[in-house]
């Protein structure tokens, strides 16, 4: 190995509690002691902040998603947030019962092909993307991904992050962390326990989880373009009668018409005021335009509805269908899918589509009628002027009054409520049923029942409800009968015991320091272990004892092949690498070998430290050091003390590049200044 190189030493504006890099990126996300979230680029130029909640909520944990294209972090409020990597923004929020203490992951890149999925051809067309909605589809394939989420009663499992999956009750641990093919997780309990769970079924029904969390991914984003079509439905109508509403009002100042205008309908006589109106507030040209106007609102209206709600929601019942075909599997019981559930939101569904569709009838008879109203209105005009044609006008009034006659008596007292689709937009019950005003009662059709009396809001939040318990316990009966087995110990520790775990394709390393400052740390591979101490490790002593024992500060896995250390030495302390390989196989022995005299099964590692792969930190406080490493990126920090961060990279060689842009991600960082964190 190469000597390490310091890249950088920073004071930051805050206390660091956590840090973790980006699997993928020269990313390293910060945790302030105030529950601020920081992430910057290697040489501490700030990419975006989370900012602080509210006061006393702290970070207990930070992780990232193995393909470093999102952030999680959990608060001490019992909640965590997916973040995404390029914006800082939340893009989930979980509550829990309970605060998270730490995750894992696993990433499976062999398995992206999802089974049990129709054919695209016989799927529903694909949506029409409008502008205000710019999130692309969700991909058919893509790796499979399980979070472990440890709490003080529970490990809960996770597709992805977001999509639970199983919850195991395991009390008192500290960390957990499940091998590459889910069949064991191996964990370390705060009785000093080194505890193993078998999960043979889950690891063989991961076929059918990742199935689900393929349906997970295509419901939600269905969700969020459906979301955004009845928000896009409600501005257009707001345009609507806003316009409406507001040339009407200056027409007739305030005043209610209603009665004039049924007068003139039927007995044909112009009272005072609405003459007035009608001869200089009122212009055939001004009818014209506010007619043609609101016809084309209308017609936009439609245009949403047919290309963009109507195809949404008959995708969201196809999906539900393929889904609820799954569930009366045998090979998906396990997956723990209500069939009444499915069986619910099928029917809310149906009872949305009917109620979008009722929608529409409504548009295309209020149109109609507002046409009829402007027409009658606009001859009316013209028979007050001069030289108007009064029997041209008689004609054209007369195939006009019974209806809007009939329209005017639906606006229940008020001459300026001339829409009837806005009070489908209200969260309640509709204020003019679709029965009270001349449409044509919508039929029962066999696969629903139309409820009238429901608004096309109401609708969606009762879909939106049912929605809500489509994946709850899903994965639960792969993980029923799953009990922690303490394997071995318990080991002698304290109250803050310091971990690190990392899981390869093949291992699951678990790195304990029983106590902060111990001289000794046992790792554990799997079902094996080994303990190692650290003396004098060169020939030329660093302090006035060349044989006293290191106290280990902090550690944590490198790679699956190497361990990083923060040694103390008296007043000196020694950044090293330790590399796992050195330690020959009789020295690492089976867990049930571990005993109480464990100490004594101690390897002096020390001897495998050679000047090529340590560094002397200066100017360091006792007890300060935390550090986060990136095996793949080969880069390290360490907080030395209070606000001091050292950045060092690590392997440096000669003919190393110093191009740094080949990121999969362009992340754009917001500047550089030592007030940034």
């Amino acid at each position: 190995m190469a000597p390490f190189q310091q890249l950088d030493d920073k004071t930051l504006p805050g206390y660091v509690t956590r840090m973790i890099w980006s699997p993928k990126m020269d990313l390293l996300a910060l945790a302030f002691e105030s529950g601020e979230v920081v992430v910057h680029r290697h040489k501490w130029q700030k990419v975006w902040s989370r900012p602080k909640p509210e006061d006393g909520v702290r970070v207990t944990a930070l992780s990232w998603k193995p393909d470093g294209l999102n952030l999680i972090i959990a608060y001490s409020d019992c909640h965590f947030e997916l973040v995404h990597v390029e914006s800082g923004e939340s893009l989930y929020s979980i509550n829990t019962d309970d605060s998270v203490l730490n995750f894992n992951w696993i990433l499976d890149e062999t398995r992206t092909s999802v089974r049990d999925v129709p054919n695209a051809e016989d799927c529903p067309p694909r949506l029409e993307l409008f502008k205000k909605f710019k999130d692309p589809p969700p991909p058919d394939n893509l790796p499979l991904t399980m979070m472990i989420c440890v709490f003080r009663e529970m490990l809960l499992l996770s597709l992805h992050g977001i999509l639970p999956c199983g919850v195991i009750r395991a009390p008192d641990l500290y960390c957990a962390a499940i091998n590459q093919d889910a069949s064991r997780i191996y964990a370390f309990d705060k009785g000093g326990h080194y505890v193993m769970l078998k999960t043979d079924l889950l690891k063989s029904k991961l076929d059918q989880l990742h199935t689900m969390a393929y349906f997970n991914r295509e419901m939600e984003y269905l969700q969020d373009y459906l979301n955004a079509a009845i928000s896009l439905l409600k501005e257009s109508w707001d345009d609507v009668i806003l316009e409406m509403d507001t040339k009407l009002l200056n027409f007739s100042q305030g005043q209610t018409l209603q009665d004039d205008l049924m007068e003139l309908i039927v007995f044909g006589t112009l009272s005072e005021p609405l003459r007035d109106i009608l001869l200089h507030k009122v212009t055939p040209k001004g009818l014209n335009k506010l007619s043609f106007s609101v016809e084309a609102s209308y017609t936009y209206l439609a245009k949403i509805i047919f290309t963009n709600v109507l195809p949404a929601c008959q995708r969201l019942f196809y999906q539900i269908h393929q889904i609820k075909g799954l569930a009366l599997w045998t090979e998906c019981h396990g997956c723990n899918l209500s069939i009444e559930t499915l069986e619910s939101i099928s029917r809310a569904i149906r009872q949305l589509m009917l109620k979008v569709y009722e929608v529409q009838e409504v548009a295309t008879w209020n149109i109609g009628n507002l046409k009829a109203f402007f027409r009658w209105l606009h001859a009316t005009v013209v028979s007050l002027s001069d030289d108007a044609n009064t029997d041209d006008t008689q004609v054209q009034l007369a195939g006009d009054l019974a209806k809007v006659s009939a329209y005017l008596t639906s606006a229940r007292g008020n001459d300026l409520a001339l829409d009837q689709v806005g009070q489908y937009f209200q969260d309640k019950p509709l204020d003019t049923p679709i029965k009270e005003f001349g449409i044509p009662e919508l039929r029962r059709i066999g696969w629903s029942v139309h409820r009238k009396e429901t608004s096309l809001i109401q609708e969606y939040e009762n879909f939106k409800k049912v929605m809500k318990q489509l994946f709850q316990g899903l994965g639960s009966g792969f993980v029923r009968d799953v009990h922690p087995e303490r394997i071995t110990g318990p080991l002698a520790i304290g109250e803050d015991c310091v971990f690190s775990q990392l899981v390869s394709e093949a291992d699951v390393h678990t790195c304990i320091l029983p106590t902060v400052g111990s001289q000794y740390m046992v790792i554990f591979k799997n079902e094996t272990f080994c303990v190692l101490k650290f003396g004098a490790f060169f020939s030329t002593p660093l302090a006035s004892d060349g044989d006293q024992l290191k106290s280990i500060v902090s550690a944590q896995m490198y790679s699956q092949t190497v361990v990083t250390l923060v040694l103390r030495d008296g007043n000196t302390t020694i950044l090293a690498q330790f590399p796992l390989d050195r330690v020959e196989s009789p020295h690492w022995r089976n867990v049930s070998d571990l005993q109480d005299d464990w100490r004594n099964m101690a390897l002096d590692a020390g001897a495998f430290i050679d000047k090529m792969n340590h560094r002397i930190l200066e100017n360091c406080c006792p007890g300060e050091q935390i550090l986060a490493v990136s095996g793949p990126r080969k880069l390290c920090c360490v907080r030395v003390s209070g606000r001091r961060m050292r950045l060092l990279e690590m392997d440096v060689s000669d003919d190393e590049d110093d191009d740094e842009d080949d990121d999969q991600l362009h992340i754009e960082a917001e500047g550089e200044s030592d007030d940034d964190a």
